[in-house]
């Protein structure tokens, strides 16, 4: 516990480890104490939200979430929270516990209660906004090696993980690899919460945050103040990003005629490329036991994704099987024992769905790469025939 003087504020930061039974003792002493004026939760609205109204999955429609193109976001969050769940099993106790305590203890003095994060999505969309396609491929990576890990967690470690909170810890390996991810991630919410006590009201506040935040938060609050919505803006890609991306395609089919000709080999060559990319698509689908219509929709939108930077395969494989085979609330509550198993994965409506968008996609991208190199190699050979 540390006490800061700012102005006419007298502010408490309440260190806690988020899933430690000594940190929520630690908050329940302080605020009954103290007698706060205003107690800051580093949580947002919707984290809030959900730490008291635990939210049904089962009621969340999938095939939306593919058509608004958020499944990498809704499986980065799943996979966090299971990995916050299990650190929490392993101590005992439950995640967020800390925050709840905060909470409910505000409510009992009639505290203020300000929710002093940013919105997870935004943090995430601003990471992904900012990495280049291999920082992202080692990102998810980084996150789904974190949920099978199978190290034990005592009660040395996690007083250790007082420098560290549960996210941060996460994607540490990761964030060193990457300074952009520790940016935005550790450095950015610093400052956002920072600013956010600074907004709230009240001459006593107490601020419960995970201890790795700290020195960020105390070093934020003497400095001068930010605009929120200068750290909530999501960074669009640039016109010449969006262009780039029909490169590579259009490069293709112009190297298919440079070097049959262009004249029906050259036709022949390239329908032989997209119709072997249908196939392999088909064929994904089929390993992952799609539905027949998905498999049907896999074979005939392949070509449709393979030329097109914007509709890949897998999104309109996800949507058939996500029509074809809705998800049920057994699907969603066996999440984390069938995700251990491919033979259990395929049997679940959730977890085989995403298999198909990943399947599907992958064997039609092998065989474009296959054939980009072929097509490059016979142009290199034809410049010096």
């Amino acid at each position: 516990m540390e006490k800061i003087l700012l102005n006419d504020k007298e502010i408490t930061l309440i260190k806690t480890a988020h899933v430690s039974l000594q940190s929520v003792e630690d908050v329940k002493l302080a605020i009954e104490e103290i007698q706060p004026d205003t107690v800051c939760i580093e949580l947002d609205d919707a984290r809030a939200q959900n730490l008291f109204n635990k939210q049904d999955m089962s009621s969340m429609e999938l095939k939306t979430v593919i058509k608004e193109k958020k499944v990498v976001l809704m499986v980065v969050n799943y996979i966090l929270a299971q990995y916050q769940k299990k650190m929490a099993d392993q101590m005992e106790t439950n995640v967020g516990d800390e925050m709840r305590m905060g909470v409910t203890k505000a409510k009992e003095i009639g505290a203020h209660i300000s929710y002093i994060d940013r919105n997870i999505q935004i943090t995430f969309k601003r990471i992904w906004s900012h990495l280049t396609f291999s920082e992202k491929l080692k990102l998810l990576s980084s996150i789904l090696f974190s949920l099978f890990d199978d190290e034990t967690i005592d009660e040395a470690t996690i007083e250790e993980m007082k420098q560290q909170d549960i996210l941060d810890n996460a994607l540490k390996e990761v964030s060193d690899e990457i300074p952009k991810i520790a940016e935005i991630l550790i450095f950015e919410r610093d400052a956002y919460m920072a600013q956010a006590i600074k907004n709230s009201p009240g001459n006593k506040i107490v601020v419960v945050i995970g201890a790795a935040h700290a020195a960020g938060i105390k070093k934020h609050l003497f400095e001068a103040d930010i605009k929120l919505k200068e750290l909530e803006h999501i960074k669009e890609p640039s016109w010449l990003s969006k262009q780039v991306k029909w490169l590579l395609p259009l490069s293709i089919i112009l190297l298919v005629f440079v070097t049959t000709g262009f004249n029906l080999s050259g036709l022949l060559k390239l329908s032989g490329w997209l119709i072997a990319a249908a196939v392999a698509s088909a064929i994904g689908a089929l390993i992952c036991l799609a539905h027949p219509v998905t498999i049907l929709v896999s074979f005939l939108t392949a070509p449709i994704g393979t030329l097109s930077p914007v509709l890949a395969v897998g999104w309109f494989a996800g949507l058939s099987e996500a029509t074809f085979r809705k998800a049920t609330v057994a699907d969603f509550n066996s999440l984390n024992e069938d995700s251990k198993s491919i033979k259990k994965a395929l049997k679940n409506n959730i977890l085989r769905t995403l298999l198909i968008m990943l399947m599907t996609s992958l064997f039609s991208s092998i065989v474009t790469i296959t054939f980009s190199f072929d097509i490059v190699r016979q142009f290199i050979v034809s410049l010096f025939a």
